[in-house]
């Protein structure tokens, strides 16, 4: 489980990662994570024992990685995985070292949905790209969450928006949608190939 807390404006924010090992009656560890500057995290663990957390900046509202090793004693920042006003993330398993990020993009003019992939566990990730956009007159949008439907591939990420211009009845409420996707539709095969471990995603 993850938390964070900020001191007010100009100081610095503090994400946590808490555990529990009796399905949550009792919290038993926390281990500190992002420098000072860090919001709200997704978690993931990986097959070999890494934890990784997709942790909002509380400066620029960036996504920075931030990795907790297989030993489990302290938390470091990686690298950074989007640009300002490009958050929150959720973090998808795919296979043994293939990983998804979905990401709310709140950039004025390119309000949307942006996806990264990384094939060596979180090592390196591709370029981004955008599964959906929303127009100019969303104001407020994000939250993805994606899961894996099948081993071909198929995505389903829910999300919410103030603003939907494909609806013509009433596209301006707030309300949560979902969006059926494939990676077919977005990765070139050769890519696809070299993500199947031949375990969970076989394309």
């Amino acid at each position: 489980y993850s938390s964070y807390r900020s001191h007010g404006q100009g100081n610095p924010s503090e994400t946590w990662m808490v555990i529990s090992e009796d399905d949550g009656e009792t919290w038993t560890r926390s281990l500190k994570l992002g420098s000072n500057d860090s919001n709200e995290a997704a978690l993931c663990k990986l097959e070999d024992g890494r934890v990784l957390a997709a942790t909002r900046t509380h400066i620029d509202h960036h996504v920075k990685l931030c990795e907790l090793s297989s030993q489990g004693k302290r938390w470091k920042d990686k690298s950074p995985l989007t640009l300002p006003m490009q958050h929150p993330a959720d973090l998808t398993v795919l296979s043994e070292k293939c990983l998804l990020m979905t990401y709310g993009i709140r950039n004025r003019g390119l309000m949307g949905i942006g996806v990264r992939i990384s094939i060596d566990g979180g090592t390196n990730w591709r370029p981004p790209w955008v599964i959906h956009q929303f127009g100019p007159e969303a104001k407020d949008i994000g939250y993805p969450s994606t899961v894996l439907l099948d081993k071909k591939g198929n995505l389903l990420t829910a999300f919410y928006t103030d603003y939907e211009p494909s609806l013509k009845k009433k596209p301006n409420r707030y309300r949560v949608l979902a969006k059926k996707w494939s990676l077919k539709d977005w990765l070139h095969p050769s890519i696809i190939d070299s993500i199947s471990d031949g375990k969970q995603l076989k394309i």
